[in-house]
């Protein structure tokens, strides 16, 4: 029995004691005013429903949704049942509405006409690609290795970091351990994957970015392991047929090694932010 219920029964219980003993000593018995028995009495019609508390709902409010508001959101609520709260709301703004998107939520949430949410698609993988020849694809990884998983000698070094190299067509597989995870260890390993795969690679195929930062280590005879040296990085647009991605390696930032690089380009050309480069392509760009 729910709480309404009983304190239906409690009243009705109270209005047959008044019938029977009389209003002041039902009053007195139940620790209740005359007027209030009086009260319900006069309510009462034989049903516990006309002893139950009314909607203290007010009867009218001056901020209250207009009939004409609630067609407007009826009439897009149907023709838009998979809208989104803030979709739904940005088309009533345009067709007059005032009300906040929090007022609108409010509403829609009463009267039960939040979005229905489609089902999410069922998930087709693509036909992988099969290579029909070796060196036509070949992928690199890059995995960090622990201390705690080296034995012997290797321990004493600490941690690497493990460059894979795997033909798609033949997996011939080529492994090798650096100190560091950063473009000059990737270069490295590429040059000694060529050496080692007898086949010209044609596309390099990975999911890891190489680093590019100050290498440590020397690069380039005659010069200091200190000296900072770059990695510029040039590559096509997402919508070729075959992306392609360049790395340059030069003894700086200037203007004149991308000049040099791009010497004959014809096109369009997205650069960062690098003063050298802005000013360049812009002098370019006059041209």
């Amino acid at each position: 029995m729910n709480k309404i219920t009983q304190t239906a029964l409690n009243r009705k219980a109270l209005i047959n004691y008044a019938k029977k003993n009389g209003v002041i000593k039902a009053a007195i018995h139940y620790r209740a005013y005359r007027r209030h028995i009086y009260r319900w009495m006069k309510r009462y019609d034989g049903t516990l429903k006309s002893l139950e508390d009314r909607s203290h709902r007010p009867r009218s409010h001056p901020n209250q949704y207009r009939p004409e508001e609630i067609k407007l959101i009826d009439d897009l609520r149907r023709r838009n049942p998979n809208a989104g709260l803030v979709v739904i709301w940005v088309k009533l703004k345009q067709r007059g509405y005032s009300r906040s998107n929090s007022g609108l939520y409010r509403f829609l949430k009463i009267r039960n006409q939040m979005a229905v949410k489609l089902p999410n698609p069922k998930y087709v993988p693509k036909p992988y690609e099969q290579m029909t020849y070796p060196s036509q694809c070949v992928q690199i990884d890059v995995k960090y290795v622990p201390a705690s998983c080296l034995v012997g000698e290797a321990v004493i070094d600490g941690s690497y970091y493990q460059f894979t190299f795997i033909d798609e067509y033949s997996r011939f597989r080529y492994l090798e351990a650096f100190k560091d995870h950063s473009s000059y260890s990737a270069a490295q390993f590429i040059q000694h994957c060529a050496k080692k795969f007898p086949f010209n690679i044609e596309c390099v195929q990975t999911r890891q970015r190489f680093r590019v930062h100050e290498p440590d280590e020397q690069l380039e005879a005659g010069r200091t392991a200190q000296a900072k040296s770059y990695m510029w990085l040039y590559r096509t647009t997402g919508d070729t047929e075959y992306p392609i991605v360049l790395y340059e390696y030069q003894l700086g930032r200037g203007q004149e090694y991308s000049k040099t690089f791009l010497d004959g380009f014809a096109g369009y050309l997205k650069t960062d932010g690098l003063p050298a480069t802005m000013e360049w392509t812009a002098r370019s760009a006059k041209r």
